[in-house]
């Protein structure tokens, strides 16, 4: 908590109970998950982030390469060779012992390393110069090797019981039916897992593709699209002459992306207001581990860190409107703000449910520059 006093200066007077309350409960988590981690990589000074952290809590942990980062060498940044590793990828940091470890490598969606050094399109020329001038976003050319994976690790309890924790990354440039099947597989993958398990990362719940576009797969996309041919036959039946067609796919963008607002697991309305994402998290309250468990969905007001109940209300914090958003555009406008992060916890019966899921927004804003790009979620598991 010493922390507090170099914090609290970025906050209002009138918010400092809250952030303390924050920092405690960071500082009191006895696992930790974590997307995006360098080791070796100039633009956070070659450090090995995860065994940093690790070292200065005294925690164990377990690493997962999911890319080879080539970006400083494809653009002859001058490097250097004898610390440059280019490492980046998930990890799980644990006070207590991890006792076995592995990586769940996804299907991949996306040829990274093909489609970013590839010539860019006038339209996406266009996309990153809209992206950068209205919502101050840069889209960065991320030159990698590699793929999107999940780190699954086993960690002994003082009891000597056994936990299973997934610390997991699915892939943002790609459709929401190609992130759906890497949930798929990964859940999959875990199916024969008999201890509890609880599940953490960017699952990328965007209902968008952020990958290089063109006219061409503009075109595609919406052949391939149901929802959007369906729409079209509707209206071929409007007489000619009526400019019904582009004023109702316009409107039917815009109410789908109003009911999704902050909430990607909104129900689905065919044809009218589709939600592509709404069919991972269908899946998952659905999906039956080998044992009979099953991810744990509740919505209890009373175990939630708001008193708002829900779908999944437990182990993540729900908001006036869908969910706590765990990342936003620097500069926000009504569709820039999205909840990606998510913990989905199978319990043990009456024990490792979970209950109060936060998301932690004034710790990650009151500290200069903030922590992280995505807001940090914590939850808590009865035991």
């Amino acid at each position: 908590m010493n922390y507090f006093y170099s914090f609290k200066k970025n906050i209002e007077p009138n918010l400092t109970n809250k952030l303390r309350k924050e920092l405690q409960d960071l500082a009191t988590s006895d696992v930790i998950c974590l997307n995006e981690v360098d080791i070796g990589v100039p633009r956070t000074g070659y450090r090995n982030i995860v065994s940093e952290l690790a070292d200065g809590l005294d925690y164990n942990y377990a690493f997962a390469t999911e890319f080879i980062e080539l970006g400083p060498l494809f653009n002859r940044f001058k490097v250097n060779p004898k610390k440059y590793l280019g490492l980046h990828g998930n990890a799980v940091l644990s006070k207590y012992p991890i006792k076995n470890a592995w990586i769940i490598r996804l299907p991949e969606c996306y040829k990274w390393y093909h489609s970013e050094v590839s010539k860019r399109s006038p339209l996406e020329h266009a996309r990153r110069f809209g992206a950068k001038k209205v919502f101050k976003e840069e889209i960065l050319t991320e030159v990698r090797h590699g793929n999107r994976c999940a780190l699954v690790c086993e960690i002994e309890l003082p009891n000597k019981e056994l936990v299973t924790v997934v610390s997991t990354h699915l892939e943002d440039r790609c459709y929401p039916y190609k992130r759906f099947k890497q949930a798929e597989y990964l859940f999959e993958k875990l199916k024969y897992i008999r201890t509890p398990v609880v599940i953490a990362g960017d699952f990328n719940t965007t209902t968008t593709d952020s990958a290089p576009t063109s006219v061409k797969k503009e075109i595609v996309k919406r052949l391939r699209d149901p929802h959007y041919i369906a729409r079209q036959a509707v209206l071929a039946a409007v007489p000619l002459g009526v400019p019904l067609p582009g004023v109702a796919n316009f409107a039917s963008f815009a109410v789908s992306k109003a009911l999704q607002y902050k909430d990607p697991a909104y129900p689905s309305i065919p044809i009218l207001f589709p939600n592509q994402e709404r069919k991972l998290f269908k899946f998952i309250k659905n999906f039956q581990f080998a044992d009979g468990g099953m991810i744990d969905c509740s919505g209890d007001s009373k175990r939630s860190a708001n008193g708002k109940g829900g779908l999944f209300a437990n182990s993540n914090e729900r908001h006036i409107k869908g969910f706590q958003s765990t990342f936003k555009f620097e500069e926000p406008r009504i569709i820039a703000y999205f909840k990606l992060d998510w913990f989905f916890v199978k319990p043990k019966g009456k024990r490792f449910q979970p209950f109060n899921g936060q998301t932690l927004q004034l710790v990650n804003h009151a500290y200069p520059g903030r922590v992280s790009d995505h807001e940090p979620i914590i939850v808590d598991l009865t035991l």
